[in-house]
C-alpha cells in the first residue's frame, strides 16, 4: 500500500494469487480483473497451454498405444491367413494369390485324387459327441496331411 500525495490517495499494488483458470473461477475472477502488465496473466496462459499440452500428450500416447496393439493383432491375423493359404493350396498358387496377381487354370495331364469314406460315419455320429466327431476328423485329415508333406505332394 503506498500514499500518494498529490491526489491524496491509496494505491494498494499487488498480484492475484491464482495459478490456474479452475481456480479464476471458483474465486469469480476473469482475466480482465489482472492488471494489463501483470505476469499473473501470463503464467495462467502458460499454464493453461501446458495442461492442454499434456492432455494431447496424453491422448496421442493412447492412440499410438492403440495403433500397435491393432498392428500387433493385424499381423498375426495376416500371419494366420498366409499359414492356411499354404496349407489349402500350393505354393506357387499361394504366392501368386498374396501378391494379388491372376492364376490361371493349368491343365495336368496326369493327376491322383484322394476320396476318403468313413464306413459307419453315421452311427459314430449318433453315438459320439460332436467333440469326439471333431477330434476323430481332424486326426484322420492330419493323418492325410502329413503323408502328403512326406510324399512332397499336393
Amino acid at each position: 500500500m503506498r500514499h500518494l500525495a498529490e491526489p491524496d490517495l491509496l494505491v494498494f499494488l499487488g498480484s492475484l494469487r491464482v495459478a490456474n483458470l479452475d481456480q479464476m473461477q471458483q474465486d469469480s475472477l476473469f482475466m480482465s480483473d489482472i492488471p494489463l502488465f501483470d505476469v499473473t496473466r501470463e503464467l495462467i496462459t502458460i499454464n493453461q497451454q501446458q495442461k492442454a499440452d499434456h492432455t494431447i500428450n496424453q491422448k496421442l500416447n493412447e492412440a499410438t498405444t492403440q495403433l500397435f496393439k491393432m498392428t500387433l493383432a493385424l499381423e498375426e491375423e495376416r500371419q494366420k491367413t498366409d499359414n492356411l493359404l499354404y496349407q489349402m493350396l500350393p505354393k506357387r498358387v499361394a504366392e501368386s494369390l498374396r501378391n494379388g496377381e491372376r492364376v490361371d487354370a493349368e491343365k495336368f495331364s496326369m493327376v491322383t485324387v484322394l476320396f476318403s469314406d468313413i464306413v459307419g460315419f453315421t452311427d459314430i455320429c449318433s453315438g459320439s459327441s460332436p467333440e469326439a466327431v471333431i477330434t476323430m476328423l481332424n486326426s484322420i485329415f492330419t493323418l492325410f496331411d502329413q503323408h502328403t508333406e512326406v510324399h512332397q505332394v499336393y
